[in-house]
């Protein structure tokens, strides 16, 4: 469709299609591959409903465009109503690829656009689309790599690439239902800033009821975004721990990380305190070494009441909030005020660090 070229294959040009007018347009590949390019559809193309079938792959590779409110466009699957857990009402592949500036888009201004594929993927070929295999010729990644290499794992190209797009919107509708069986993943196009790409008043994501399902969006819903876009999803039958709206789960926000919203900085290492500081014969000396020997604790509270805290935690969301019930698993006798030439350890400890 439109100025996408394949060799040898059957094609309808933006022109041809703005001759057609009618209510519903189908165009139906059944079990061949549909390639789209560049097409803005005439609003008397398909005025309320424009529907792109196929249960083979689908790719994207231009930007596809229409407006006006209370029309559909559907982008794979067949006429009957999608099942996620049957292949036959899905398309095998959505590939959507856009380029930093062009390429594969979806701008259905006020309309709602309805995605159905076994894997969805929106993104750079380079760096994403292909090495998750959903490229033409690629072998798909499984669920399981999927969950651990990409969703899972806040480094990957899905949470961003340095610098982002220059061109950030991707896909913006008014109401956006993606139906998946595998996985649906939207790369984040800001880089490692806050999450962008998509853009959507409402968002329904429904998948197979099966664990290994898994989600991940970058943009803003109703135009929210950050974590608050995780509580305004409404889903069908997902695999919440691995379903994510800009690096948070959905419906908790919880284990926020990557797209810039809420990175965890590395709890550090904290090694037993070292032996004591050696002093010479004018009270001067050297620290107590650290790493195997332990971590001098004289050097740096690491829990304070002030504004120079040596260490920031996270204490409602994410792992930080481990290592701080860690840290602070004191008894009550090493809890209290050290008062002057107080004995107890950790008070000449204290001693020792005013002294240097």
């Amino acid at each position: 469709l439109g100025d996408a070229d394949s060799t040898g294959a059957f094609a309808l040009t933006e022109a041809e299609l703005g001759r057609i007018h009618s209510g519903t347009l189908t165009i139906d590949s059944l079990g061949q591959d549909l390639l789209v390019g560049n097409v803005a559809f005439a609003d008397g193309a398909g005025s309320t409903r424009i529907n792109l079938l196929g249960t083979g792959r689908v790719d994207i590779v231009g930007e596809v465009s229409g407006s006006g409110a209370g029309r559909t466009l559907q982008v794979g699957g067949t006429r009957d109503a999608a099942d996620p857990n049957d292949p036959a009402t899905l398309a095998n592949i959505i590939r959507i690829a856009p380029q930093s500036s062009g390429g594969g888009r979806i701008i259905f201004a006020g309309g709602s656009l309805d995605l159905r594929g076994a894997k969805i993927g929106v993104g750079l070929d380079d760096g994403f689309l292909t090495p998750l295999g959903l490229t033409a010729g690629g072998s798909p990644a499984s669920t399981a790599v999927v969950q651990n290499d990409w969703i899972g794992n806040f480094r990957s190209s899905l949470y961003g690439i340095p610098g982002g797009y220059a061109d950030p919107v991707v896909i913006s509708a008014g109401t956006i239902t993606v139906t998946y069986a595998d996985y649906a993943l939207f790369q984040n196009t800001a880089g490692r800033g806050p999450g962008s790409g998509v853009n959507a008043d409402v968002l329904n994501i429904i998948s197979s009821g099966d664990e290994t399902n898994g989600f991940e969006l970058f943009g803003t819903i109703d135009q929210v975004g950050g974590v608050g876009a995780a509580f305004l999803v409404q889903p069908q039958f997902v695999s919440l721990p691995n379903s994510r709206i800009n690096g948070c789960l959905i419906l908790t926000g919880g284990g926020c990380g990557g797209g810039g919203i809420i990175v965890e900085p590395p709890f550090p290492a904290i090694n037993p305190p070292g032996p004591p500081v050696p002093t010479g014969p004018d009270g001067g000396g050297e620290p107590g070494p650290t790493g195997a020997g332990g971590d001098n604790f004289s050097q740096q509270d690491l829990v304070s009441s002030g504004d120079d805290e040596a260490f920031s935690f996270d204490s409602l969301v994410g792992t930080n909030n481990e290592g701080l019930l860690g840290v602070m698993g004191v008894d009550d006798a090493t809890d209290q005020p050290c008062a002057p030439d107080d004995k107890r350890e950790n008070c000449r400890i204290k001693e020792r660090a005013n002294e240097q």
